[in-house]
């Protein structure tokens, strides 16, 4: 016989000639798997199923479920499957070819069922920025099948994500962004539940330019200080507010009753103090039961148009007190004034008495803060130190550490 002869027939009868060759194998160079899900899946209703089919056609393709036919694919062989009947855990998923008599099956995939939402919550270590720079947001997320990502929102847009554990983002703030943000956190599984934190308020007030200390000599450091406490002719920055024997004087810490000890938070040297009553021996004032000195204070102009558009703030503060149990105190007022002196706002600073000293030698600090007014031009300060009717004859009302500081926002 011929060749060719031979081939013929074993094109016709390779099911009954052995040692023919076979363009099927009998299903052996068949090869079926799962290109999607190609891992480990996640789902939280419709699943997508698509089945790889490789060297030849199978006379049938089903698709497995822990085993048992989910169904029969026909090419394209690709299949929705609807999970939302199922209870929510791990299933096997996988193919299975019949051809010839022979029997291929594919690599299994686990799919997870996953209908529960994740959980998240969402912090900050500081809630009010006052300085320019990055603001970290932390989120606590969890779910039993792992978190997919966590995007972060200001309000309802979204600024940023992160993948893995820990989720946050450090945001970068200036004071373009001042005003009060409305932070959240959305966090998704992997089957693509999702879950929002409650939201996180933070204020930013990060000042656009601040002002050094308006009040000139506010420590008292400028000039030299009493030697004994009487009378100055000059206190740098404070002239008398009608006649020079009205006005305190400047003593220092250590040579008075007043000690280093007894002076506020970075006192510096010197402090002012009431001064002496006519009928000590020091005999200059004719009733040092208030003595005072006042200053003016013009806005520069760059302040001006900051000041009209509104959101400037002022904060006053000052440091006062007395020796042991005298109610002697000192009183800081300012008032703000318009171009023609009118008074906008007064602020006055409540003065220290000996019960919030605890009846000890020293001084407490009284401050406030607010906006200026608009149109305000200047600044007028006035510093009171008064005597308690049980005081000896000497004016122990102190003061130290006095300020006046705008900011604009």
């Amino acid at each position: 016989m011929k060749p060719q002869t031979i081939l013929l027939i074993c094109s016709t009868l390779v099911l009954t000639l052995s040692g023919c060759p076979s363009s099927s194998g009998g299903g052996s160079d068949l090869s079926v798997s799962l290109s999607s899900p190609s891992g480990t899946a996640y789902t939280n209703g419709s699943l997508t199923v698509q089945a790889n089919v490789t060297g030849g056609t199978p006379e049938s393709l089903e698709l497995l479920r822990n085993g048992t036919s989910l169904a029969i694919l026909t090419a394209p062989y690709a299949y929705a499957w609807d999970t939302s009947a199922l209870s929510e855990g791990g299933y096997s998923l996988g193919v299975r070819a019949t051809k010839g008599g022979k029997t291929i099956q594919g690599e299994a995939r686990t799919v997870f069922v996953d209908r529960t939402a994740p959980t998240v919550n969402l912090s900050s270590a500081v809630t009010t920025l006052t300085s320019a720079g990055n603001l970290e947001l932390n989120a606590d997320a969890s779910d039993t099948r792992g978190i997919a990502r966590v995007e972060f929102f200001d309000g309802t847009q979204k600024v940023g994500e992160s993948s893995s554990s820990p989720f946050g983002l450090s945001l970068p703030l200036s004071s373009t962004d001042n005003r009060e943000h409305t932070f959240s956190a959305k966090a998704t599984d992997r089957a693509g539940n999702s879950a929002t934190s409650t939201a996180l308020k933070v204020n930013v007030l990060i000042p656009k330019r601040v002002s050094e200390n308006l009040i000139v000599n506010g420590d008292a450091e400028a000039g030299p200080a009493s030697s004994g406490g009487e009378y100055l002719n000059d206190i740098p920055g404070w002239p008398a507010p009608f006649s020079t024997v009205l006005r305190f004087t400047v003593s220092k810490y250590g040579t008075s009753n007043i000690s280093l000890t007894d002076a506020p938070p970075n006192g510096g040297k010197q402090f002012f103090v009431g001064g002496a009553d006519i009928s000590n021996s020091i005999t200059h004032v004719p009733d040092s039961s208030i003595t005072s000195a006042r200053q003016a204070i013009t806005l520069s102009a760059d302040w001006n148009a900051a000041v009209d558009a509104g959101g400037v703030t002022f904060d006053l503060s000052g440091y006062f007190g007395s020796l042991g149990s005298l109610n002697d105190t000192g009183l800081l007022s300012a008032f703000f004034l318009d171009s023609g002196g009118k008074a906008l706002k007064t602020v006055e600073l409540k003065g220290v008495t000996a019960q919030d000293r605890g009846d000890k030698t020293g001084f407490v600090r009284r401050a406030d803060a607010g906006e200026v007014p608009k149109q305000t031009r200047s600044v007028f300060i006035a510093l009171r130190l008064l005597r308690s009717t049980v005081s000896p004859q000497y004016n122990f009302g102190l003061a130290d550490n006095l300020a006046l500081v705008l900011t604009a926002y």
